[in-house]
Order: C-alpha cells, then sequence, then structure tokens
C-alpha cells in the first residue's frame, strides 16, 4: 500500500493508457463464439464404405401445457467450417451435399467447389472455375438452396443430408442447418405453414458414418465408434454470422495459423494408406517456430476454436511491448514523462494495436525482443552492482528472451546480434569502470605507501625490521580486481547460457506440441525420416525462406484481412500520419542533437548522455530498416523502426517541455495540439484498426 501511496501522476496516467489499450484490443480482437473438434471427412473408399456421413434433422419439440409442440422449419442455410483442405496447390476439392426421404437415396443433390488454400483459380482453355475465397477457417455457405422450390426444403419431407468429400479429404469443424419457421394464419408453427422469417438451428443427429480404415481397409471401429466420432461435426451449434469483418473471420496468414493449430489438436491422427483413391496434402504455416505457433495453440486451447482464441496471446503480447517500451524509454531519457509520451504514441498509433489484432506469432516475438533489449539495456545503463546472482538476473533474463524470439522466427537470429552488440557495449562500459575504480584505488595506494616509507621501519626483539601488513589501499585494490574479474566473468556466463542453452531447450521443449503438425507438413506422417534436429533446422529455416503470402512489409498499408460483397471491412496494420510525422521529428531531433556534439556545442557528462538518447533508439531504427528485407516476419522489423522513432520523439517532447528555454511554453502547446491531432487521425484510421464494415465502393476507392 505504500508503494501504491507513492505513485506518480504521470505513472499513474501510463497504467490507464495501458490498461485502456489492452481493453479496447480486446473488446475488438473477435467473436468468442467458436467451433468444437475436427472430423475427418475423407473420399470413399472403393470397398467398404457403404454411405458418406449422414444427418437426419428432426423438427424442435417441447412440453407445453402437458403436450408435446413441434415446431416445423425448413432448411434455409446450410453452413460449413473447415480446418484444412488435403489436396494439391492446383486442385480443386469438391463437396457434395445430397437431401432425400430416406437414406437410400438423394432427391436432390448440391456441389460446391472449396478450391485450395492458396486461393487459385483455375484455367481450362477459356474455362474459368472460381473457388469460395477463404474457405478454410472461416464459415461459409457453400451449397446453394435456392435453386429448389420451398416445398421440397421442408425438414418433415426430406429430413436426410448426406456429405461427401468428392475429390480430397477434408478435415471440417462444424457443419450447421438453419432453418425458418414455419407458421399458419394464426401465429401457430404448422408442417405447411408459411415461412415466417424466424431463424433458428435445426437439430441434426449422426444417422450413419462409415467406420475409419485403415491399412489394407480393415475396419478398425465399428458403427457406433463411426458415429460417436462424426459427432464432431455437431458438437457447437449455433446461427454463425457472415459479417465480412475480421471480428467473425480470419486473413489469409492467420487461416495458416489456424490450420497449424488445427493439426495440433489432432496429434498423432493421419490417414494412413489403403485403397481411399485421396492421399492427403498437408498444409499449414511456414514462417514461424514452434514457441509461437505453441503460444497461438495454447490460446485456442483455453479460449476456443474462434478468432479470439486464436489473437489473445497475439494482443497480449502487443500490450507487452507497451509495457517493455514504456520502462525501456524511462531508463532510456531517465524520465516517467517521456516513458508517457511514448506509451501515448504507441496505442495511438493504430499501428500497435492492429498488430495485436493478427492472428500470427509475430506480435509475439515482438514482444520477446523489445523485453530482451529492455534487460539488455538495463545492464549496459547500471553494470552489475552487486556481486550475487540476483544482480545477473537482466542478463540472464535477456538471454532467455532473446532466445524466446529466436523460437518464434528463425529470422530473430539477426535481431539477436543487435542485442548482443548492446552487451558488448555493456562489457566495455563496465571495464571502463573498473579501470577507473582500479586506477583511483592504486593512486591512493600509491600515496599511502609513500608516506608509510616515509615513516621508521618497526624492529623485532632481534632487531629486524618487520613485514608490514597489508594496507587497507592495498586491500582494497586487490578486491576491486576479484570484483570486477568475477563481474565479467558472471556476465559472459549467465548471458551466454541463457542465451544459448536456453534458445537450445525451448526449441527442444516447445517443439513437441508442434511436433505431429510439422512432421505431417515437412515429412511423412507414415514413415518420418526427419528427427528432431533436423526438424528444429526446417522450423528455424522458415522464418527466411517460409512464406504465406501478405503484402511487402514495406508497404504503409499491410493488409492482415478484407471482406467481400456490398459491404465489407478491411482490417489493416497501418500507421497513422500524425503519430509517422511525430516519429520523423524525434529522428531529425536526434539528428540535430548528434550534430551538436559533433560541433562541441554540447560537451562532457551532458554529451555522453545526449549520445546514449539518440544513438541507441537510431541502432534500433537502422537494425529494422535493414532486417526488414529478411524473412516472412518482417514486418515485425518494421515495428522495431517505429518503436525507435517514437522512443526518439519522447526524449524531444521530455527535452523541449522540461529543459528552461523561451520556447518551452511555446513547446507545451504544440504538444497538446499533437495530442489532439493524434486522437483525431487515431479515430480516422480506427475503420481498418477495427475492421468497421463500409459500403464497398468508399472502402474500394479508400484503399
Amino acid at each position: 500500500m505504500k508503494r501504491l501511496k507513492n505513485i506518480s501522476l504521470t505513472a499513474l496516467i501510463f497504467f490507464i493508457v495501458a490498461f485502456l489499450f489492452l481493453a479496447v484490443g480486446l473488446g475488438s480482437l473477435g467473436t468468442v463464439r467458436g467451433t468444437g473438434k475436427a472430423y475427418e471427412l475423407r473420399v470413399h473408399s472403393t470397398t467398404n464404405a457403404k454411405e458418406p456421413v449422414t444427418f437426419e434433422l428432426k423438427n424442435p419439440s417441447y412440453v407445453k401445457d402437458g403436450k408435446t409442440v413441434t415446431d416445423y422449419y425448413m432448411v434455409r442455410h446450410v453452413y460449413l467450417n473447415v480446418a484444412a483442405i488435403y489436396n494439391e496447390e492446383d486442385e480443386s476439392a469438391k463437396i457434395t451435399l445430397g437431401r432425400g426421404a430416406s437414406t437410400t437415396a438423394s432427391s436432390f443433390t448440391y456441389e460446391s467447389n472449396l478450391g485450395n488454400l492458396k486461393f487459385k483459380e483455375s484455367t481450362q482453355g477459356e474455362k474459368k472455375e472460381r473457388y469460395i475465397e477463404n474457405a478454410v477457417g472461416n464459415w461459409i455457405e457453400p451449397f446453394d438452396l435456392t435453386v429448389t422450390d420451398d416445398s421440397n426444403l421442408r425438414v418433415a419431407t426430406y429430413k436426410y443430408y448426406k456429405l461427401t468429400a468428392a475429390t480430397c479429404n477434408l478435415l471440417i469443424n462444424e457443419i450447421v442447418f438453419v432453418g425458418e419457421q414455419l407458421l399458419d394464419e394464426d401465429g401457430n408453427s404448422s408442417v405447411n405453414g408459411e415461412p415466417s422469417g424466424k431463424l433458428k438451428v435445426i437439430p441434426a443427429e449422426i444417422y450413419y458414418a462409415p467406420p475409419m480404415l485403415d491399412g489394407e481397409d480393415a475396419e478398425k471401429e465399428d458403427e457406433a465408434t463411426a458415429k460417436k466420432r462424426a459427432s464432431a461435426l455437431i458438437d457447437a451449434q449455433h446461427v454463425p454470422s457472415m459479417a465480412q469483418s475480421s471480428f467473425f473471420r480470419l486473413g489469409t496468414e492467420e487461416i495458416y495459423s489456424m490450420t497449424t493449430v488445427a493439426e495440433m489438436r489432432l496429434g498423432n491422427v493421419f490417414y494412413k494408406s489403403g485403397s481411399n483413391k485421396a492421399v492427403n496434402v498437408y498444409h499449414g504455416d511456414s514462417v514461424y517456430n514452434s514457441l509461437g505457433t505453441s503460444i497461438l495453440g495454447l490460446g485456442v486451447a483455453i479460449f476456443g476454436n474462434s478468432p479470439f482464441g486464436l489473437r489473445f496471446f497475439p494482443m497480449l503480447a502487443s500490450f507487452g511491448v507497451l509495457m517493455f517500451g514504456y520502462f525501456f524509454v524511462k531508463e532510456l531519457c531517465k524520465s516517467e514523462k517521456a516513458g508517457l509520451v511514448f506509451a501515448v504514441l504507441y496505442a495511438l498509433s493504430n499501428f500497435f494495436l492492429g498488430l495485436g489484432h493478427f492472428g500470427t506469432p509475430l506480435t509475439i516475438g515482438l514482444f520477446f525482443f523489445t523485453a530482451s533489449l529492455y534487460f539488455m539495456y538495463r545492464f549496459y545503463n547500471r553494470g552489475i552492482r552487486k556481486t550475487n546472482v540476483r544482480s545477473l538476473l537482466p542478463l540472464i533474463s535477456s538471454g532467455l528472451l532473446c532466445a524466446g524470439a529466436v523460437c518464434v522466427n528463425g529470422v530473430y537470429i539477426l535481431a539477436a546480434l543487435a542485442v548482443v552488440g548492446l552487451f558488448a557495449a555493456g562489457m566495455v562500459r563496465q571495464n571502463r569502470a573498473r579501470r577507473l575504480y582500479l586506477d583511483q584505488a592504486i593512486a591512493v595506494a600509491e600515496e599511502v605507501e609513500a608516506r608509510e616509507s616515509a615513516e621508521p621501519p618497526v624492529l623485532s626483539e632481534e632487531g629486524e625490521p618487520l613485514p608490514k601488513p597489508l594496507s587497507e589501499s592495498k586491500r582494497r585494490v586487490l578486491e576491486i580486481v576479484d570484483e570486477y574479474k568475477w563481474k565479467n566473468s558472471a556476465a559472459l556466463a549467465a548471458f551466454g547460457t541463457a542465451l544459448v542453452v536456453g534458445g537450445m531447450l525451448l526449441s527442444l521443449l516447445f517443439l513437441l506440441p508442434v511436433y505431429f503438425p510439422y512432421v505431417k507438413l515437412y515429412d511423412n506422417p507414415n514413415a518420418p525420416r526427419l528427427n528432431l534436429f533436423q526438424l528444429m533446422g526446417k522450423l528455424f529455416a522458415g522464418g527466411f525462406v517460409g512464406s504465406n503470402g501478405g503484402t511487402c512489409a514495406y508497404h504503409p498499408f499491410y493488409r492482415i484481412f478484407a471482406g467481400a460483397g456490398s459491404m465489407y471491412g478491411v482490417t489493416a496494420v497501418v500507421m497513422n500520419t500524425v503519430a509517422l510525422l511525430i516519429g520523423l521529428l524525434g529522428v531529425a531531433y536526434a539528428v540535430y542533437k548528434i550534430v551538436l556534439v559533433c560541433m562541441k556545442k554540447i560537451e562532457g557528462k551532458e554529451a555522453r548522455i545526449a549520445l546514449r538518447r539518440a544513438v541507441v533508439p537510431l541502432g534500433l531504427i537502422v537494425t529494422g530498416a535493414v532486417l526488414g528485407s529478411f524473412g516472412g516476419g518482417a514486418l515485425a522489423f518494421i515495428a522495431l523502426v517505429y518503436l525507435g522513432m517514437f522512443a526518439l520523439a519522447a526524449e524531444c517532447v521530455r527535452d523541449a517541455c522540461e529543459r528552461e528555454w523561451a520556447g518551452r511554453t511555446a513547446a507545451k502547446i504544440c504538444v497538446w495540439v499533437g495530442l489532439g491531432l493524434l486522437c483525431a487521425a487515431f479515430l480516422v484510421f480506427a475503420v481498418f484498426t477495427f475492421s468497421i464494415p463500409l459500403p464497398a465502393i468508399f472502402v474500394g476507392n479508400f484503399v
């Protein structure tokens, strides 16, 4: 309680800003209503599978006034959520839905082409076949029921539906039958009534499911077990929203993440062999390393197979970057106000809130790197003050967090060089401090020795001069030598061990949850040949060679989702114009400070402080700009550029508003005007940050 009473107003405002950032971010992530377990719908075997998966629809009944009342419905929509399509990139996935009054024959059959995970168009001569876009991971309505008369859509007439994979095996999360209630003229439900417009999920049961086939078409389960396994198709029934917004739908790169997570949830379940004419070709994320994918899987396990579950930890990571960024700038500028300016720019820039809505491990890696940078700067700025293990915690934390960043995306090995460089600079500062303290102690020891040498020696009883005891000044010299010998050795051991050994352990530990998905992706699951270390190498290299598509990271408008239709939303990671201009002002101010130091307008300790506060963020900007050319997670390096710019802008605002000069009042007025413009720009760009649906004409022209 005493600490809470002593908290400053600036720190309190920061925590309010951070809380609002997290609350708004989590509140706009996406729906928490997801799907249940997945079921692999397989192409018919040539022998055993008598029927495809067959559903029996039932009009819902309930008891009212002691009588059983039935609500009659006609089927209006059949929604499907596909977790994966196991086909080649140039092949299409076709599914059919048969409908009949009995299980023996289908009176009506609907066909749909889901395409493939790459969403390409198939061209054969002049014939062009368009697939359903975003058919994986999102709710789709693949079958057009409007081609059938209303009288034939009544559940009482045709209640059996057969779902068939025509060309390749599919992993399906859920199927939902939505009906429109039939009412007579008095408003009572009637089998011969008219459509009322009231939509509701029609209860469905698994009437039949083919048994799992393995090897030589041998049946490995009875029909009851097969039906229980197929019940995963209807274990999370609700009317899904088809709104074209990322609040309800996933973008292209998020689909790859969700596909990988779906395989994680399946575990060691895959099609092995047999006479099935379809051979599974597995797809998934090929950019990110094991730690990031495991964290995404944890989010889905906790919050369900939904957009919110996928994006929860990326949003939490974006919040973590805000927290560590604040403490980094506070340490860099020795000012809470500078940290607050950074936090406000971060929260209102739209860019980092947009990153938190991006359901990939990208922001998780950025969080690990930012935290690593903060702890390493603490070592660089403060050194090791005491010879105990507790004083090594910043170095150990920095090494482990840096290793974590590499375990999220292999391309962070390049960014780790910046942390290593800062560690080397910290070691140089520590050795300079050693030299300074040692020279001072030696000077004192020499002075004491000169004074003592002028005094007559102390003689023994035999008249021999007695050896002089080790003076306090000489003992201090030896203590400094031993102290810095321990500090240098401990610093190297702590950081090096945490970075290298920690990286290996994290890689091996978090490879276990993603082992089966990546064996399917990179190897033959029937007969795996890659050992753990070879698989680790594949995941590490993915950061450099993997590609899931997307827009160039240097593009100012990084689109992560775009809907379709007459009204749709676009979700983008975009830096608003005012925040960008403020960041550029910070860069100009840093260059101005460096010029003043070079011209010796600023000298001594003040010059060293000014250089440190300018060079460290500029180094972060250069690192991000150069490394942005590498790897599938290059957008994270562009984020480092903006972090460095905001740190410089925070120092510029602090210096202009706190130092004594004629324009301080004008500077404060400019700060408040800039804050107002920043808030206005945030609201303008919020339409893309929060994927607000707008008319297609407006969105298309604006984008």
